[in-house]
C-alpha cells in the first residue's frame, strides 16, 4: 500500500515535470536555418532593465568609494631632520641606569627587562593595573592582558554594597556606566575645550547646566538625553564640549560640480544625512554645527619664535617617556607666558628630532616650528586620556596621560616618546638663534666672545692709560715734598687700573653667559610627573577659561611672567589650574 503511494506520487511528480519540459520545448522558436529565435523584450522590460543599471551603477559610485577613503595624514610626513645616532645614544643610556625607574611605576629598569615591560609605560599590557602591581600584589602576568581589576572592582562594590547601577563621581561629574567593563576602566579628564572621556559607555550627569555635544574629527554631534536627570549619553571615547545655549546644526550636501550646498535642518535634509556617506564619495551629506564650518582660528596661542638651546651630549632628555597630562599643562602654561618649549621626539626606528614648540590651537594641538629655521613647519596633535588603575600601593584611582601624533612620530602606533627639554623668551631679549647657525661650531663661538672681550678690554685699557698719564703729568707738577704720597697714589692707581681691566672682562665674560643662558633659561627636564595614580580626593577644579582671543586666561599669569624675567628657572605650576587628574569620591 505504501509503496504504491510512493509510486503514485513520484509518476505524478514525473508527469508535471514532463509536462513543463514538453511546454518550454513548444515555446522555443526556430529560424529557417535552424537557429534558435529569443523572444524579444517588450519596451517596458527594457525600460525597466536600463533603470536598474543606472540606479546600481550610480549606488555603486556613491556608496563603494567611501569603503576606501582616507582623510588626509599629514603626520606621516616630517619636515624636521631625524637623527639616526641618536638611537644609538638612548639605547646606551638606558644601559648605564639599570637600577633607574624612567616610568616612575616603582620597578627599576633592570627589573622591567627581567619581567619584558615596557620601562616608559607605567601599565605595559594595558589592563588597568600597573606593572608593579601587577608583579607584586595581583602576582599575575604584567604582559598578557586580564581582567583582573574587573574582579577588584566588583569585590570593592559588594563590599560596599553597591551595584553596577549605582552612580559615582569623578570631579563632581555623577556617572551611571553601563557594564563592570566601563566601571572598572572608563575614566574623564577635563581638557582646553571641555572634557575627554576614554573607555566609558553609559549615562553622565555634568555638575552644570549644559548643553553638551560630542566633538570628533572637527565636527559637533548631538548627544542622547535624558531631560528628567539632565544626563547625558556618552557611547565611546571622545571629547564632548559644553555651551550654555543649544548649536544650530545644517546638512551640508556636496555635489559633483556644484560645491557645497547647506539645507535647512529639516526632514528632508536629515533624511539625506542618514542615508548619504558623510564623507570620501562623490555625493556626500552630513549634519554639521554652523561654528564647525567657520572655526574660530583667532583662538589659537602663539608665541614669538625662538630657539631653547639644546645640548645634545646630555642624553638625560631619553630617560623619561613625558607624556603626563602634567607635562603637557606645564607647556600650555609657558606657551601662555610668552616662552617658546624644544621638544625631542624619538623613534626607536627613525631617531630623534628637535623642534620648537611655540604655540597651540583651539583644539589643544601644538604647533612646532623648525629649529634650523625658525619657521612653522607642522603640529602635534594631542589626545588625553583617562582610565582607572591599580596602583603600586593595591588603591585604584584615576590616572592620565596624553597620546600624540604628528611629523612623522605617533605614540599609539610606534610607541614613539617625547621629552621637553628647555624653554626661551624674546622677553628676555633672547636674539633668536638656528641650529644650523650654532652647529658649525661650538668653538667659533667661543672664539667670537673671546674677541668681542679682548677689544672692549682694549678699549677700556687704553682709556685707563690716557687718565693715567694724565694724571703722571700732574704729579710731575706737585712739589717734591709730596712724593712720597703721590707715589703710593700712583700705586693705587695702577692697581684700579688692574681692577678695571679685571672688571671689564668679568662683566663682558657675563654678558656672554647670559646671552648663553637665555638660550637655555629654564630645563623643564627635570618636570617630570608623579606616576599619576591618585590615592586621595583631589580639590575641586574648574575648567580652564578663555578670553575674546582665545589665549588662556590665568589668576598667576601676569605674576608667572614677571617671575620669569627674574629668575632663570620658574616655578612649576599645579595642574589643577588647566588640566587635573581625579580620584573617585
Amino acid at each position: 500500500m505504501e509503496k504504491n503511494l510512493k509510486d503514485l506520487l513520484h509518476d505524478e511528480y514525473m508527469d508535471e515535470q514532463g509536462e513543463k519540459k514538453r511546454r518550454r520545448q513548444k515555446s522555443v522558436l526556430y529560424d529557417t536555418k535552424g537557429r534558435r529565435v529569443r523572444k524579444r523584450l517588450s519596451k517596458a522590460a527594457k525600460g525597466v532593465g536600463t533603470a536598474a543599471a543606472v540606479i546600481a551603477v550610480l549606488l555603486s559610485a556613491i556608496y563603494i568609494p567611501p569603503q576606501f577613503y582616507k582623510p588626509k595624514d599629514d603626520s606621516s610626513y616630517n619636515p624636521l631632520t631625524a637623527d639616526a645616532r641618536m638611537i644609538r645614544v638612548a639605547q646606551q643610556y638606558y644601559k648605564e641606569h639599570p637600577d633607574a625607574d624612567f616610568d616612575g611605576d616603582g620597578m627599576t629598569n633592570a627589573l622591567e627587562d627581567q619581567y619584558g615591560t615596557d620601562p616608559y609605560r607605567v601599565d605595559s599590557d594595558f589592563d588597568g593595573i600597573s606593572d608593579y602591581a601587577e608583579v607584586n600584589i595581583t602576582k599575575t602576568s604584567p604582559t598578557a592582558k586580564s581582567d583582573n581589576l574587573l574582579d577588584e572592582v566588583r569585590k570593592d562594590d559588594k563590599k560596599h554594597g553597591y551595584s553596577i547601577g549605582t552612580p559615582y563621581k569623578i570631579d563632581d561629574i555623577i556617572l551611571w556606566p553601563d557594564s563592570y567593563s566601563d566601571k572598572a576602566r572608563g575614566g574623564v579628564v577635563r581638557t582646553l575645550n571641555g572634557y575627554r572621556f576614554s573607555f566609558y559607555h553609559g549615562w553622565v550627569k555634568f555638575p552644570e547646566k549644559v548643553y553638551v555635544y560630542a566633538y570628533e574629527e572637527g565636527v559637533h554631534r548631538e548627544l542622547q538625553h535624558r531631560e528628567e536627570e539632565d544626563a547625558w549619553y556618552i557611547d565611546g571615547s571622545y571629547e564632548v564640549r559644553c555651551y550654555s545655549q543649544p548649536l544650530t546644526f545644517a546638512n551640508r550636501l556636496r555635489v559633483p560640480f556644484f560645491g557645497n550646498i547647506f539645507l535647512d535642518d529639516g526632514k528632508f535634509a536629515k533624511t539625506l544625512s542618514g542615508i548619504l556617506p558623510d564623507k570620501g564619495g562623490p555625493l556626500t551629506c552630513q549634519r554639521v554645527a554652523e561654528i564647525d564650518e567657520d572655526p574660530d582660528v583667532s583662538k589659537d596661542v602663539k608665541a614669538p619664535i625662538v630657539y631653547p638651546f639644546v645640548d645634545k651630549a646630555d642624553a638625560s632628555r631619553f630617560a623619561n617617556n613625558q607624556n603626563t597630562l602634567k607635562d603637557y599643562t606645564y607647556v600650555i602654561k609657558h606657551i601662555d607666558a610668552g616662552y617658546c618649549v624644544s621638544v625631542s621626539m624619538y623613534s626607536s626606528s627613525t631617531g630623534e628630532s628637535i623642534g620648537v614648540i611655540y604655540g597651540y590651537t583651539s583644539d589643544g594641538s601644538l604647533l612646532v616650528a623648525d629649529p634650523a629655521t625658525l619657521k612653522p613647519c607642522g603640529k602635534i596633535k594631542v589626545t588625553e586620556f583617562a582610565m582607572r588603575m591599580m596602583g603600586k600601593d593595591g588603591n585604584i584611582g584615576q590616572y592620565t596621560w596624553f597620546e600624540w601624533s604628528g611629523l612623522g612620530f605617533d605614540s599609539l602606533k610606534y610607541n614613539d616618546r617625547i621629552s621637553f627639554v628647555s624653554t626661551a623668551s624674546s622677553k628676555d631679549d633672547t636674539k633668536p638663534v638656528a641650529v644650523s647657525e650654532k652647529a658649525d661650531s661650538e668653538q667659533a663661538s667661543e672664539n667670537q666672545s673671546e674677541k668681542v672681550t679682548e677689544k672692549i678690554t682694549r678699549k677700556q685699557a687704553e682709556t685707563s692709560d690716557k687718565k693715567s698719564g694724565d694724571e703722571n703729568r700732574k704729579s710731575d707738577v706737585k712739589s717734591s715734598e709730596k712724593k712720597t704720597g703721590t707715589g703710593n697714589k700712583e700705586t693705587n692707581k695702577e692697581t684700579n687700573k688692574t681692577d678695571s681691566l679685571k672688571n671689564a672682562k668679568e662683566g663682558m665674560q657675563a654678558e656672554t653667559d647670559k646671552e648663553k643662558e637665555s638660550e637655555t633659561l629654564v630645563n623643564i627636564f627635570d618636570s617630570q610627573s608623579d606616576s599619576g595614580q591618585n590615592d586621595t580626593k583631589t580639590p575641586e577644579t574648574k575648567a580652564p577659561e578663555t578670553n575674546s582671543s582665545g589665549e588662556g586666561t590665568s589668576e598667576t599669569k601676569d605674576s608667572e611672567v614677571k617671575g620669569q624675567k627674574e629668575s632663570s628657572k620658574p616655578e612649576k605650576t599645579e595642574t589643577k589650574d588647566t588640566v587635573a587628574t581625579f580620584s573617585l569620591n
